[in-house]
């Protein structure tokens, strides 16, 4: 009985420790599992009747018409980042079906001082529809000014199925990878380096998804797996699991 209650201590001490090493490394992440989207991350923008958690446990647009909604989480920023998520759009996007993720905002302080921030674009008129890394002043949108866009069009069989890893260092070196097949084979699409003047980050930065759509795409956007975590390097060893003589 000793030994089955020092075994179920040790289990949840492990676990404690594990989720505490957690927190600390990410700084905002939700895969929908919970069927929640009050809790355990909190999501904001007053808009939360135009989604739903489907069966397959991916975040889905559910809104009554065509329109613009978003969505916010919120998370303590950080000059060196990486940002993950996957997208789906059932759907060949355009300037008037589209989302807009901004990833960050920042400002050089005031009440009356305009915020500016970065963020990616999905979806252009025409077929040659690329991720765009943009820089926007006050909102992100179509309008924004483009940094740089990705090497591989965007869409697949007139639809998007893609996850995405961004990455920002101290010195604002932006990487973009993909896998235009929504797994985890990433190949690099973007590599640039922001000169912008830097201004000060907001402690709390905004996380956003800002959807527009027509009514015939008003349930075709789906959102999973997405993470923010601060960008570390590796200095982790490799370690060998297994070795045979042959």
């Amino acid at each position: 009985m000793k030994k089955t209650t020092r075994i179920l201590f040790i289990t949840l001490l492990l676990s404690i420790i594990y989720h505490a090493l957690w927190s600390q490394t990410i700084g905002f992440s939700d895969n929908f599992d919970d069927g929640d989207l009050t809790n355990n991350p909190t999501w904001y923008g007053g808009m939360l009747d135009s989604f739903k958690i489907n069966t397959n446990k991916e975040l889905q647009l559910n809104a009554k018409q065509g329109g613009i909604v978003w969505l916010d989480g919120r998370f303590n920023a950080q000059e060196a980042l990486v940002w993950e998520f996957y997208v789906r759009m059932e759907f060949s996007p355009s300037a008037t079906n589209m989302l807009a993720i901004t990833l960050d905002k920042y400002s050089s302080g005031g009440a009356m001082t305009p915020t500016y921030g970065y963020g990616i674009v999905l979806g252009e008129d025409g077929s040659n529809d690329r991720i765009r890394l943009v820089r926007f002043y006050g909102d992100v949108n179509s309008t924004s000014e483009v940094i740089g866009s990705a090497t591989n069009l965007l869409q697949k069989n007139n639809q998007v199925n893609v996850r995405m890893r961004i990455k920002r260092d101290i010195n604002h070196l932006w990487t973009i990878d993909a896998d235009y097949d929504g797994g985890f084979a990433f190949k690099n699409e973007l590599t640039i380096q922001e000169k912008t003047p830097f201004l000060k980050v907001q402690t709390d930065a905004g996380f956003n998804f800002k959807f527009l759509f027509t009514d015939t795409r008003k349930d075709k956007f789906f959102i999973d797996d997405i993470k923010v975590y601060k960008n570390e390097p590796d200095q982790t060893a490799p370690k060998a699991i297994l070795a045979k003589a042959l």
